[in-house]
């Protein structure tokens, strides 16, 4: 008798003991969680900052402490429901509710951090085009202005005369262009591969991209033009221009006053 009245006692304390594990696993959860909730504010705080237009194209520094804050959030999101996971399978009754809840904020968190990723991303891509335009910009105009003194060159020869003095300022100048062209196409080629490895490339910066590139090969076609045709009129010029310098050089006394 002594013994049935113990059995129902001995369950209250085991069950009691039960219900404290199972609090005290719910707190150990519950104090993980916390703090990783907080990190994925903070990360959206830096990335909803970045993707704000009052602050302009963003910079590298800030990119890179977002994208820190971000890994680092994501670090502890799953680290909790890789703890958690566990749990709830092995849990029952009311602490499996519990644990339940606690795996629905760790999941939307998670969900959180992917839509913050995006927005990240989007960043890194406005900042590397932003960039990209900058640099390429400057050198296209270097590009445009040397392709001009080129033509500026030649055009005496293209106007059907021009002595080999100004054919030969005009292959150097030509030289030149192809130089300038060269260092832009190579950066231009460094700066694009840049972007596109960010992920997803906006089709209006795509398409701008695709037409310096075009420039630039009609400026290398344009270039190769103008050597074909120096080669013809420099060789006429080699041919006639000493002839025509001596025969100046000749009716000069001929033409000084008698004295």
């Amino acid at each position: 008798k002594a013994n049935q009245k113990l059995t129902p006692m001995l369950h209250v304390k085991s069950n009691f003991k039960q219900v404290a594990l199972a609090n005290k696993s719910l707190q150990e959860v519950v104090a993980q969680l916390a703090p990783a909730e907080v990190e994925v504010e903070e990360a959206g705080q830096l990335c909803e900052a970045l993707a704000s237009p009052v602050g302009g194209a963003p910079t590298k520094d800030a990119l890179a402490s977002a994208d820190t804050a971000l890994r680092t959030a994501t670090q502890r999101v799953a680290a909790v429901l890789k703890t958690l996971g566990p749990k709830l399978s092995a849990a029952a009754g009311p602490v499996k509710m519990e644990f339940s809840k606690l795996n629905a904020r760790g999941l939307a968190a998670q969900r959180r951090l992917t839509e913050l990723r995006k927005v990240l991303g989007d960043c890194w891509e406005s900042a590397a085009g932003a960039t990209l335009l900058d640099e390429v910009r400057e050198k296209l105009e270097a590009t445009r202005q040397a392709l001009q003194a080129t033509e500026e060159a030649f055009a005496p020869m293209l106007a059907g005369g021009g002595s080999l003095a100004s054919i030969e300022a005009g292959e150097e100048a030509s030289k030149a262009a192809t130089q300038v062209i060269n260092a832009t196409r190579l950066l231009l080629s460094k700066k694009w591969t840049e972007v596109q490895r960010g992920g997803k490339v906006k089709p209006d910066l795509q398409n701008r991209v695709q037409g310096w590139f075009k420039e630039l090969e009609v400026g290398v076609k344009r270039l190769t033009e103008l050597r074909t045709q120096t080669k013809t009129h420099k060789e006429k010029a080699v041919r006639t221009e000493p002839a025509s310098r001596v025969e100046a050089l000749e009716r000069l006394p001929g033409d000084l006053p008698a004295g």
